[in-house]
């Protein structure tokens, strides 16, 4: 039996996978399950850009087929050239903005998409409008119970307070309540909690706090909304996410970045990201979400006036990143019967055809 933790995205969809091979599975997740970062994602499919990913769109497709409607949908991104952060002058400078689009369009160009319009964008210097994909949070999290309990899954709520191995014995999860769940083979797949369930992946493996508003669409009015909106996502072309999480070993406190972006969300819509990102093997506590969703709203009022200070409820979750980029996926040194699946970006687009692998091998009894 391989038991599961984590029953967000990642955990989900490696359940699915695994009992598609035959092997009995336990997920464990919390109940009441509370938000998790994949279902307050923008849920974007970046499936060209890079030859890992270009498949993503397909197991979508086809794990629907197989599981019913989990919110997936073709559409559009359309990227910007405004900048939300003071400090990030880069972001407005026109030669760094042509860059990062040519790249961009050798990117597309590559994966066989030529189509790359340039759109007219209220002064924001540009707007590049690209073939997309995106599945939507909310109808995943709705679908996913009736899924996996279709496939076979079975499900444990509880909270994973430790995971110990005691030498040569299953694996033993200690469960807030004194309860215990036992297993030769223990997938961990518990986002931001992951370090804390297992210490060693700590120097690898960092965290971020993330955070989003959402608004009703009645007070969305669609003469507010940015070009490209009514098509599929808008984010920015230089986007700062990425950039702090990379510059994590030199960080010497918190820093936080606001990137400037739209997409819908069930009946609502998602706007903005500001990103909490500490110093690397940091884990603060949850910042003020006051402060959070206030610096949020300034920084969207540099790119959007009209959309900053709509009225909207404010989500923030903790999220578990690498600085390389490169995921921890597979087997853990010196831990016979752990894996790991977590500090993968671009989920939506990653996971499916990394989970198909991760699955494979550890039906196989691999090790590699």
């Amino acid at each position: 039996m391989v038991l599961v933790i984590g029953g967000g995205l990642a955990g989900s969809l490696a359940a699915l996978a695994l009992r598609e091979r035959g092997l009995p599975v336990t997920l464990l997740s919390q109940e009441p399950a509370p938000a998790t970062a994949s279902q307050c994602s923008y849920g974007g499919v970046p499936w060209w850009a890079a030859p890992a990913l270009a498949r993503a769109p397909e197991l979508w497709q086809s794990l629907e087929r197989r599981h019913g409607p989990l919110g997936w949908q073709s559409c559009t991104l359309t990227l910007h050239g405004g900048c939300a952060n003071p400090s990030a002058i880069a972001t407005a400078d026109p030669q760094a903005l042509a860059a990062a689009g040519a790249g961009m369009k050798a990117l597309l160009a590559a994966a066989g998409e030529t189509g790359l319009d340039l759109l007219g964008d209220q002064g924001q210097l540009l707007g590049l409008e690209l073939p997309y994909g995106r599945v939507d949070g909310v109808v995943l999290a709705a679908a996913l119970p009736a899924a996996l309990e279709r496939a076979g899954v079975r499900r444990h709520t509880g909270s994973a307070l430790a995971l110990e191995s005691p030498g040569g014995s299953p694996w033993r999860v200690r469960l807030a309540g004194g309860d215990t769940l036992e297993a030769d083979t223990v997938l961990l797949a518990a986002g931001a909690a992951t370090t804390q369930l297992w210490p060693p992946l700590a120097p690898e493996l960092a965290t971020s706090w993330a955070g989003v508003l959402a608004l009703s669409a009645k007070d969305l009015a669609t003469s507010d909304l940015p070009p490209g909106a009514t098509a599929g996502i808008v984010m920015p072309l230089l986007g700062q996410r990425q950039a702090l999480e990379q510059q994590t070993p030199s960080l010497g406190e918190a820093r936080a970045v606001v990137d400037a972006g739209l997409a819908p969300w069930g009946a609502d819509w998602l706007l903005g990201q500001i990103s909490l990102v500490n110093p690397l093997g940091q884990f603060d506590p949850e910042p003020d979400p006051a402060w959070m969703e206030a610096r949020l709203r300034s920084g969207l009022a540099r790119v959007w006036p009209q959309l900053a200070w709509l009225p909207a409820r404010y989500h923030q979750l903790p999220v578990s990143f690498t600085v390389s980029g490169v995921p921890l996926l597979g087997p853990v040194a010196q831990a016979p019967g752990l894996w790991v699946c977590a500090g993968v970006g671009a989920p939506f687009a990653a996971l499916p055809p990394l989970l198909e692998t991760l699955a494979d091998q550890l039906a196989a009894g691999s090790g590699s």
